[in-house]
This record gives C-alpha cells, structure tokens and sequence, in this order.
C-alpha cells in the first residue's frame, strides 16, 4: 500500500493507534526508524535559498529587461505622436480676400483651403468642403469695417480660428449720378 506523505502518513498512524487505544509515542518512533523525520523529501518542497545579487543583474535579464522597456517607450512614442496628431488644431489657409482689404462690393466670396476631415464655419455659419479642401462661402458685408470669422476644427481637435479685417465702402459716385425723376 501506497502511503501519503509523510507528515499525512504519520497523522494518521497517530489517529489509528489513538483509536485503538495503543502506545502512540512507540509506533511514531517505529515510524521514524523506518521512514526517517525529513519532510521535505521532494526538491520543491525545501526552504527557497537566498539568490546571489550576481544572478539577478547577469547579461542576458539585463538585455531582456532593456528589450522590453525599448518596446514599451516605443509604444508610449507612438501613442503619445498619434494623440498629438488628432488633438492638433487644422491647417487653415485664406486665399481671398486678403486681411485689410477694401471692396464697395456688399457681398464677397471667400476662398480657402484646408483637409477633406475639417469642419469649417464662416461667421458661425456652417460651410461645404470640396473633396480636395477647398471652400468658398459668401459673406454679406455692413458698410464700415467688417471682421470675418473663419474657423476649422476636426472631430478631437482644437480649433483653428482666422480673422479678416474687411472695410466696406459704397461708391458715392455711382449714387450721386443717378438723377431723380420728375413726375
């Protein structure tokens, strides 16, 4: 018959031999003489030795500790390049009419350009995009000097706002030359 482990296989020698009523000390004595006092039989089971401090810092942990912190700065790179990428505020660029411009026009085009993904807002008013970027919107001007709001965001970005400074002036000539009609 196969017995358990030591320490089992003598626990239960004691609780047999207590249960008949026999001379416990006696039979683990027996016990020990045939069987030894060691538990720790097995390999896994003995006290776990102090490690050396040369193991811990040999050269191949040190190029697998250095490997798997390049791998995780290189992953904290990449995310950190990509959040930056999609909170960035859009490219915006105004091709006419050019800041500080004078028209005695009351409505003016405005062209620009910018990304297919930006949204873009003339004076608050929302404005179509081409499939290359580019956008045109009319804006109604007030006589005196007009400032143009033009803003561009992206759907996680912050927004990208430019102002043109656009001077409205009627030609008093063309009015002053109408005559007014006698009835």
């Amino acid at each position: 018959m196969d017995l358990p482990e030591p320490m089992y296989s003598r626990h239960m020698l004691k609780t047999y031999v207590k249960s008949l009523g026999g001379n416990e000390a006696y039979f683990l004595n027996r016990f020990k003489e045939e069987w030894g006092a060691c538990d720790l039989s097995n390999i896994r089971r003995l006290p776990i030795q102090r490690t050396k401090s040369r193991v811990l810092f040999s050269p191949s942990k040190i190029l697998a500790i250095s490997g798997i912190l390049a791998a995780c700065l290189s992953v904290v790179t990449y995310l950190g390049i990509e959040v930056r990428e999609i909170t960035a505020p859009p490219d915006l660029q105004i091709s006419s009419p050019d800041d500080g411009s004078t028209t005695d026009k009351a409505i003016i085009s405005m062209f620009g350009k910018t990304k297919p993904n930006v949204t873009i807002k003339v004076n608050g008013n929302p404005t179509l995009i081409s499939k290359d970027g580019s956008f045109d919107a009319e804006v109604t001007l007030e006589r005196g000097l007009n400032i143009i709001t033009i803003e561009g965001t992206k759907r996680y970005s912050r927004t990208t706002r430019l102002y043109r400074h656009i001077i409205f002036q009627e030609n008093h000539t063309a009015i002053s030359q109408i005559k007014p009609v006698d009835n």
